[in-house]
């Protein structure tokens, strides 16, 4: 028995008539495959109307050769005779590539086919925090991008400009021309109505509810600053903390990479407290995929004048609390364990004499490791031999060893 695998580069857009495609097949054994006979067939999935239209259009091409030493065999398929990149024809296409290996001297045949979709980008300009979508008032706040290029590689040193428009509201009275609106004093009402006094009592203002017109919204001109990727084709950008009033803040991110152009647009909605308390999990000098060891901090930001009031924080992961804390300062120190991956959530919170509470959350990505490591030596395998095996699992872990043998 043998098996195929097959890898390609298809991201050639408009740019490149080619895609290279490279497959590798082996014995189950891992022995190579070597002077198989190979060949590759490749379909469009351009509309037969297209094809009308371009009679010079291809259905399929096909190719064939024997595989290498390392059974291997690359073909350079002209993808652009299949209507593929060809800018009137259109992007977003794709192409299935079968695959048909004959073993030498038996005759044996495997099959194999894959799906490509067409890359009609050479950049991808993506979101890559896991911050909420909510703005905290007087607080700053922090985001990251990562620019990559047409072959999923990080486009360093690039430039991303990154704009951003603030809305803010006026809650202004009723105009005098217009009588306030009222509800018929049912039951709801007298409860709404109860519930605006104790706000009033608690805060010392009324909410306007049914006596008001909708929120008028003002905007501030757009403001853009520019940043450069880093070696992992990111970037972390700053909006400087926002006035109370502010409604949502509007995000347009762009760059523009030899020619080629991606832009993302997000909104941000601005969180509310009554008290105007805010507090907001500081982490964009963090990497976006933390180490599964070692003690992790974190800044805690609140809109709170003087020192930071005693908070709690506790460390969420697959449905279970990993620890619970306390934070009695402007930052938070806790190590990062195994059972953490491959993500967990942070809270952080305090609650107010009122009742309120104040708190925050973040999402952060672990990378993968495993408590337990098993290492092997092997010498050239005779008639006797011996296998030394080194352990860092826990006690009373068990390892499970599996052997296969075969003849030559």
């Amino acid at each position: 028995m043998f098996s195929t695998s097959t890898t390609q580069s298809f991201h050639y857009a408009s740019r490149s008539p080619c895609s290279p495609c490279a497959l590798f097949t082996s014995y189950t054994f891992g022995k190579p495959l070597v002077g198989a006979n190979i060949t590759i067939n490749a379909t469009s999935s351009v509309s037969s109307f297209q094809r009308e239209r371009n009679p010079e259009l291809l259905k399929n091409i096909s190719d064939y050769q024997l595989s290498d030493e390392k059974g291997c065999a690359v073909f350079d398929l002209l993808v652009s005779k299949l209507g593929i990149g060809i800018p009137r024809i259109g992007s977003g296409n794709s192409i299935t590539v079968k695959v048909l290996v004959e073993e030498k001297g038996t005759g044996l045949t495997q099959a194999a086919s894959k799906g490509i979709n067409q890359k009609f980008r050479f950049i991808s300009l993506q979101r890559k925090d896991k911050i909420q979508s909510y703005l905290k008032p007087n607080l700053p706040y922090y985001g990251r991008f990562e620019l990559k290029r047409g072959d999923d590689t990080p486009a360093v040193n690039e430039t991303v400009e990154v704009c951003y428009t603030a809305n803010y509201k006026d809650r202004a009275a009723s105009s005098s021309d217009k009588s306030p609106k009222q509800l018929p004093k049912d039951i709801l009402y007298k409860a709404a109505s109860k519930f605006s006094e104790k706000i009033d009592a608690e805060f010392g203002y009324t909410p306007l509810i049914w006596e008001t017109e909708s929120p008028k919204r003002r905007s501030t001109k757009k403001q853009c600053r520019e940043y450069l990727t880093n070696e992992d084709g990111h970037i972390v950008y700053f909006i400087p903390a926002q006035a109370e009033d502010i409604d949502s803040l509007d995000l347009e991110t762009s760059s523009e990479v030899d020619g080629d152009t991606d832009r993302e647009f997000d909104s941000l909605r601005a969180f509310f407290s009554p008290s105007r308390s805010y507090i907001s999990i500081d982490s964009h000098l963090l990497p976006p995929l933390l180490p599964c060891s070692g003690d992790v901090t974190v800044q805690l930001l609140t809109s709170q004048e003087g020192p930071a009031p005693p908070m709690v924080y506790k460390i969420l992961s697959r449905g279970r609390i990993i620890k619970v804390g306390q934070v009695s300062g402007a930052s938070l120190t806790f190590p990062v364990l195994t059972k953490m991956g491959p993500e967990f959530k942070l809270l952080v919170y305090y609650i107010r004499e009122n009742g309120e509470v104040v708190s925050d959350s973040r999402i952060f990505s672990v990378d993968k490791c495993f408590p337990n490591h098993v290492r092997g030596d092997t010498g050239r395998v005779c008639e006797d031999f011996a296998v030394n095996l080194k352990s860092t699992k826990q006690q009373h872990d068990r390892v499970v060893i599996s052997m296969t043998g075969k003849d030559d």
